[in-house]
């Protein structure tokens, strides 16, 4: 579905931009003698008619214009729909692009008419629908523990950080219930003692105070918190959150959640261009090797 909607989107933005970049050449094109001659002076009336209607639509300067606010409205959706499918983004970006499309869709200059007001409405009405639809406790977690969004203007609410912050809390003792169960011989997590011990767990408020405040360990620094050292995610938790281990191990593990199968099923339409039908012999760990190369 999210390539699909690229696709969608993104094929109408291409189409709205090669129109405009010719506008001047088919205003050219159909007031010229050639054209007037040859197409609107045809003996067929249907032809005639289609040509009339062509060159009408070509001249009109209104529908130039809405053309040029569709695009424009569209560049942003187009940039949020590829962060949703590239390799190598994380998660929180996905909740991030729901801000800047918030910010896009209601700053945008829309006409100053009735249909100019119903557009907005629709557009944000639309944009609330997807947000509810697609955005889940993992991708606001993400959200909150990538590090290029610590401090921004824009936070989830409160409803949506608590959610978070229980996962957070399930993934931080995930390890510790499995280690309970295996030493007690349960298989139910009903069947574990109220006192069994969860210092991962345990030390999740207090390392994510320190990691909002930026203290402790490497935190201090400034040159951690510079655009090149936010850039990889995961390659950042790795660096500098040994000493908030509770919170490194459950970033490292949503972070690196894809943020769709694009990355997935691109993969398999490249295997499938490496393994043909004249190559039905190619090997798996040698198919594997001209993918890790292609895509590295």
């Amino acid at each position: 579905m999210q390539r699909t909607a690229v696709t969608r989107w993104t094929s109408q933005l291409l189409v709205s931009d090669a129109l405009l970049r010719t506008q001047t050449a088919m205003q050219k094109a159909v007031v010229d003698d050639v054209f007037k001659n040859e197409v609107l002076k045809d003996k067929a009336a249907k032809a005639r008619k289609s040509a009339a209607e062509a060159s009408a639509l070509v001249n009109n300067d209104a529908l130039w214009s809405q053309l040029q606010l569709l695009a424009e409205l569209l560049r942003q959706v187009a940039t949020a729909l590829y962060k949703g499918q590239a390799d190598g983004s994380a998660m929180g970006s996905v909740f991030g692009s729901f801000f800047t499309l918030e910010k896009h869709l209601t700053s945008f200059k829309y006409p100053e008419t009735p249909v100019g007001a119903q557009l907005k409405h629709h557009c944000l009405v639309n944009l609330q629908h997807r947000r509810s639809y697609l955005l889940r406790p993992a991708h606001v977690l993400s959200y909150l523990l990538d590090p290029r969004y610590l401090g921004a203007p824009n936070q989830p609410t409160q409803d949506k950080i608590k959610s978070a912050m229980v996962l957070m809390h399930k993934l931080a003792s995930s390890k510790e219930e499995r280690r309970a169960l295996v030493a007690g011989g349960h298989v139910s997590m009903d069947q574990l003692p109220p006192t069994y011990e969860t210092p991962m767990r345990d030390a999740v408020g207090g390392h994510y105070a320190n990691r909002r405040a930026r203290t402790g360990g490497f935190l201090a620094l400034s040159f951690v918190w510079e655009a090149g050292s936010v850039a990889d995610t995961v390659s950042w938790w790795k660096t500098w959150g040994s000493h908030i281990q509770s919170i490194q191990n459950v970033a490292i593990k949503v972070l690196s959640i894809p943020t769709s199968f694009s990355a997935g099923e691109r993969a398999f339409s490249n295997a499938g261009y490496m393994q043909s039908v004249l190559r039905t012999k190619l090997s798996y760990e040698h198919r594997h090797r001209l993918l890790y190369i292609y895509f590295n």
